[in-house]
């Protein structure tokens, strides 16, 4: 078994827990983006498209069919 000497090295720092976020945290994070897109899409889905231009009228100024 080998032992140090008190003076040939420093001790090794005591290992540091990981610090990566909590994986809850990340959970959250992904509930409210999807919570978020949820909301913007019901709020887009009620809205229409506009109605697409008509091109069989007659140009301005032309007297009417049946006049």
């Amino acid at each position: 078994m080998a032992t140090r000497n008190a003076g040939s090295q420093p001790d090794d720092p005591p290992e540091r827990p990981r610090k990566g976020a909590h994986p809850l945290f990340w959970l959250l994070i992904l509930l409210a983006l999807l919570a978020l897109g949820w909301s913007y899409y019901n709020h887009r889905a009620g809205e229409s498209t506009p109605a697409p231009i008509r091109t069989d009228t007659a140009p301005a100024g032309t007297p009417p069919a049946n006049g």
